[in-house]
Order: structure tokens, then sequence, then C-alpha cells
């Protein structure tokens, strides 16, 4: 998925939220938990195209926190919103380590339900990128993706957890992972 796809899929869905279309982001905000995952899924696949249903999933688990938080997306990076997020909380830290071992996309959904990593984020205030971050979940069970999308989130909250510590001025440019 292109990150044009995945904003136009967040776009989309903040207009369910201005049509008023409680049903639809009912079935989103609760996630593809068992008893909804029909309903839900079904919903998602109008706005992504997942290569299976653990990769739909993952995206639901996005754009679910996406619906739980209002609809609201910020411009932080996901890895800098972890940084973030141990900062003010650092019994976060192995859910981040979590995030950033996970081996496979069923791995990163357990980890990014919102009962875990989302959840937490929004509870602190801290909001990431989400099209950029359902971009990154949809493309993660690809291997050469994956390899990418793992450095970029390791960039982005080491080097936050630097800028937290003072080490490092906040304008420097983020050098690209070979």
């Amino acid at each position: 998925m292109k990150l044009e796809d995945a904003k136009t899929a967040i776009a989309k869905i903040t207009q369910l939220k201005v049509k008023n279309r409680r049903r639809e982001l009912a079935f989103l905000r609760r996630g593809p938990r068992p008893e909804n995952a029909l309903n839900c899924l079904s919903l998602v696949s109008q706005f992504v195209y997942p290569k299976s249903v653990d990769d739909l999933s993952a995206c639901a688990e996005v754009l679910s926190s996406f619906v739980a938080g209002d609809c609201e997306t910020g411009q932080l990076g996901f890895g800098r919103a972890m940084s973030l997020l141990v900062a003010d909380s650092p019994s976060a830290d192995l859910r981040v380590s979590r995030v950033l071992g996970a081996q496979n996309i069923v791995e990163l959904q357990a980890q990014l339900r919102p009962i875990y990593t989302l959840t937490l984020m929004r509870s602190k205030g801290i909001t990431p990128d989400y099209a950029q971050l359902l971009a990154d979940v949809a493309n993660y069970s690809a291997e050469a993706w994956r390899g990418n999308i793992v450095a970029r989130w390791s960039l982005g909250y080491y080097r936050g957890m630097r800028a937290e510590k003072g080490q490092v001025n906040e304008a420097e440019p983020i050098e690209e992972a070979a």
C-alpha cells in the first residue's frame, strides 16, 4: 500500500464521522475481535487491499485506534511516538521492544492491539501519523519492506529517546537506513 492510498483510506474514514455513520464507526472502533471480526474486516476491506487475513486484521487494529481516537491523526512518525510513550511511561519500554522485534504480521498485530501500544499512546495524548502507520502495517508482511519499516521505526524511536535526554538537536536530519 502506498502512502497516498493510506491517506485516502484515512480521509474516507474521517468522512464516515462527518456523515455521522455510527454503525460503521462502531464496527471499526471495536476492531477485529472475534465477536466483531466479520463486520470490522468487511468494512476495512473497503479501504485496504491486503494480501492476507492477517494483514487485514493488523490494518483493522490501526484503523480501530484511529477511530477510537476520534479520527484525529498526528504528524509524528510511529518510532518518535513510541519514544514519547516510553519517556512518559517507562513501563511501556517492553511493549515498544516487542513491536520493534515483531518477526511477522501476526506478532505485530498482537502488539499493536488497542489494549497495548496504540491505546496507551492515545491515553497519553500522543498521536502518530495514522496514514503512514497504516501504510507501514499493510506492507509489513512483505520481506523486502519489513526491514525498512523496522529500521525507520527504530531510528525514530532511538533518536527520540536521545532527544528526550538532550543528547541530540531536534532539527538534525535523520540519516537514511542503509
